[in-house]
C-alpha cells in the first residue's frame, strides 16, 4: 500500500470512528444527553430558531441574534416542512455530529500537514482530535468540582452533537484557516476570495470570530500580497453585508447590534452588586479569575499536568519558530488573540470550552508537533 493510500486509509478510519462515536452517544454511551434524542440542549436554539423561521417567510423579527445560524437553518426548514423548532433539533444536531465534526478531522490534517510538512504529525492531530470528546468526559468525571457548572464540558456539546453555533463556526474558521495557508503559497485568486468567505460566514455566525482578522490580515500585510488582501476584504465584506442591512434597518445603524450582549451587561451588573464593586463584561480581571478558579479547583496532579503541556507548548513554539517561523506565527497569531479577548469575557471561566473550540484544534497541533519531536529524541536516544 503506497504512502498516499495509509493516509487516506487512516482519515477515513477516523472519519467513520467520529461518527460511530456520534451515533453512540444518541443511543446513550458514554452518556444521555440534556433533551430527547440525547444531543445536548441549552436553551438558546429558541432565539436562533424564531430569527430562522422568520427568515423563512421572508419577515425578518427583531432579535439579539446574528444572521449566520439562522441562515444556515433554512435548508433544513424549507426541506423538512417544519413549523417549530422542536422538529428540527435532532437534524440539525446529527447533521454536525456526522458531516461537520468529520470534515473537520480532515480539515485539521489538512492544516497540519500544511504547517509542518509531516503526515505523522497531522494524523497525530487529527486523531487527538477525533477522541477529544472522549478526553473531555475523563477529565469531566475525575474533576467534578471543576466541571460540574460548566455546560461545555458535557460530552454532547463536544461532540457536535448540538443545535447551536459552535459547529459550524469552528467548521468555517478551520476552513478559513486551510484555504489561507494554501493562499499563502499560491497566487490563484480563488483561495483568498474561500478565506474571505469562510472567514465571513464564521464571523456571521459567531462575531467574536471577527478577532482571526489579525491572523489574515498580518500575514497579507507582511508579505505583501495586497490583492489577496482585498480580495479577502471584499468576499468577507460580501457575506456579512446581510448583517450590516438587517442593524441598518432593524437599529439604525450597520454596526449597531441591539442587545446582543444586553442580558450579559445586565448580569455583570448583578454580579457586580453582590460582590459590591463593579464588574466589566470585558476586563483582564476576568481572565485573572478565571486563571484564579483553574488553580484552585484543579487537583494538584491535574494542575501539574497542565501545567507541563502549557510548558511543552511554549517550547515546541519556540523550537518550531527556528525551523519554520511562518507555522510558529500562525499558530501564534491563530491563538493568542482570539485568548485575550474572550479570556477577559465575563462568562469565560463557564464556558470555557465553548467559546475555545475555534483555537482548540491549534493547541492540538502543537501538543502533536511537541510528542513527535519528543518521542524522536527518546528513540534516538535509545538506539
Amino acid at each position: 500500500m503506497t504512502l498516499n493510500k495509509k493516509i487516506l486509509t487512516i482519515l477515513i478510519l477516523l472519519v467513520i470512528m467520529r461518527m460511530a462515536m456520534s451515533i453512540a452517544l444518541i443511543y446513550g454511551f458514554p452518556e444521555k444527553g440534556s433533551y430527547l434524542g440525547g444531543y445536548f440542549y441549552l436553551n438558546d436554539e429558541e432565539e436562533y430558531f424564531r430569527l430562522a423561521f422568520s427568515l423563512a417567510r421572508f419577515s425578518p423579527v427583531d432579535s439579539y441574534r446574528t444572521l449566520g445560524f439562522p441562515i444556515l437553518l433554512l435548508p433544513f426548514i424549507w426541506l423538512s416542512q417544519a413549523n417549530s423548532f422542536d422538529q428540527l433539533l435532532l437534524p440539525v444536531a446529527i447533521f454536525h455530529a456526522c458531516v461537520l465534526a468529520p470534515a473537520s478531522i480532515i480539515l485539521v490534517a489538512l492544516i497540519a500537514k500544511r504547517l509542518t510538512k509531516e503526515w505523522k504529525i497531522a494524523l497525530l492531530a487529527a486523531s487527538i482530535w477525533t477522541i477529544f470528546p472522549y478526553l473531555v468526559y475523563i477529565f469531566v468525571h475525575s474533576n467534578p468540582s471543576f466541571c460540574k457548572d460548566v455546560p461545555a464540558m458535557r460530552m454532547a456539546h463536544q461532540m457536535w452533537l448540538q443545535a447551536l453555533t459552535d459547529p459550524p463556526a469552528t467548521f468555517f474558521i478551520l476552513l478559513a484557516i486551510y484555504t489561507f495557508l494554501i493562499s499563502l503559497d499560491k497566487k490563484n485568486v480563488i483561495y483568498p476570495l474561500l478565506t474571505g468567505i469562510s472567514f465571513g460566514w464564521a464571523t456571521l455566525i459567531r462575531p467574536g470570530n471577527v478577532i482571526m482578522a489579525v491572523l489574515f490580515l498580518s500575514f497579507y500585510l507582511y508579505e505583501r500580497k495586497l490583492k489577496h488582501l482585498i480580495l479577502f476584504v471584499s468576499s468577507s465584506f460580501f457575506i456579512l453585508l446581510p448583517q450590516f442591512i438587517y442593524n441598518w434597518l432593524f437599529y439604525g445603524s450597520p454596526l449597531k447590534f441591539s442587545s446582543l450582549f444586553a442580558t450579559d451587561k445586565i448580569y455583570a451588573i448583578e454580579l457586580g452588586n453582590l460582590f459590591g464593586r463593579t464588574i466589566d463584561m470585558f476586563s483582564i480581571r476576568n481572565f485573572f479569575f478565571s486563571l484564579q478558579q483553574l488553580i484552585l479547583k484543579l487537583p494538584s496532579v491535574i494542575l501539574l499536568c497542565t501545567l507541563f503541556i502549557f510548558f511543552v507548548i511554549i517550547y515546541t513554539i519556540f523550537r518550531l519558530y527556528r525551523v519554520s517561523p511562518k507555522a510558529a506565527l500562525v499558530l501564534i497569531l491563530w491563538v493568542i488573540p482570539y485568548l485575550l479577548v474572550y479570556g477577559s469575557y465575563i462568562n469565560f471561566y463557564d464556558s470555557v470550552l465553548h467559546f475555545s473550540m475555534p483555537i482548540i484544534p491549534a493547541i492540538l497541533i502543537v501538543i502533536s508537533i511537541g510528542t513527535s519531536r519528543i518521542t524522536s529524541i527518546i528513540f534516538k536516544k535509545k538506539g
